[in-house]
């Protein structure tokens, strides 16, 4: 949508289409609006009606800086500092999004050397709250002004003494680079167009106001079926348009 440049309002429950898509998030309950604000912002807050389950975590824009092709890594450069991530190709300067879920995170009050953790950054204790299971904690913790989601036992942050505004390491044991979404079409640069996903259920004629073969939503007669979206989203060949 960066490239096409066009708003879109898009309703989903499914907690990986809201990281991969979404911009601004704006969160309901009960038919009314609770929060609203940045991805990141929002996702890392601890007292919004959301329960994400495995899937609570955060989504931090970044770029790359640095790639490591002896090792299939790349470093990327994001507001709090910088993260190793696995190399997917991108060239230095570009922008993606990556996302570190709540159970990838552990907290320890000093820098371990010796493990195979990649990721330990320097953070403060913004929040502490309950988890749904009695025996978990949700801990937001702020790097450099970005926001991080760990989830430990309660008995692990009685035993390490966490309370707002102290100062821990966070260590990240996995990041996922958010993968991007390509029409299967070239564009005029010879590469692939970015888009959004909408299902319609009802006749547009949407798609003749966009680039030709560009088409967000397709009329009733041109409805592409189940299967392009799944080829779309797993980045398979699909040559019915």
């Amino acid at each position: 949508h960066d490239e096409l440049e066009i708003p879109v309002i898009y309703v989903s429950h499914a907690s990986d289409e809201v990281a991969r898509l979404a911009d601004h998030l704006v969160v309901l309950d009960a038919g009314k609006v609770v929060a609203s604000g940045a991805l990141g912002e929002i996702l890392a807050r601890l007292d919004l009606p959301i329960r994400l389950g495995e899937d609570v975590g955060v989504v931090l824009d970044a770029v790359v800086v640095e790639r490591d092709r002896a090792w299939h890594l790349a470093r990327v450069k994001f507001a709090g500092g910088t993260l190793w991530v696995r190399d997917c190709g991108h060239h230095t300067g570009h922008s993606l999004r990556v996302r570190i879920l709540a159970r990838d995170v552990s907290i320890a009050l000093d820098k371990v050397d010796g493990t195979s953790v990649l990721n330990c950054l320097p953070a403060s204790v913004a929040q502490l709250a309950d988890e749904i299971h009695p025996a978990l904690a949700l801990v937001r913790l702020d790097i450099g002004g970005s926001l991080l989601v760990a989830r430990i036992t309660r008995r692990s942050a009685a035993r390490l003494g966490l309370v707002p505004g102290m100062s821990v390491w966070a260590q990240i044991k996995a990041v996922a680079v958010m993968a991007e979404l390509h029409w299967p079409c070239a564009s005029k640069k010879g590469g692939k167009r970015s888009v959004l996903l909408l299902r319609c259920s009802g006749a547009s004629a949407a798609c003749e106001s966009l680039p030709s073969r560009a088409c967000l939503v397709c009329r009733a007669s041109r409805h592409l079926p189940l299967p392009f979206w799944r080829d779309v989203a797993e980045e398979r060949p699909f040559s019915r348009h």
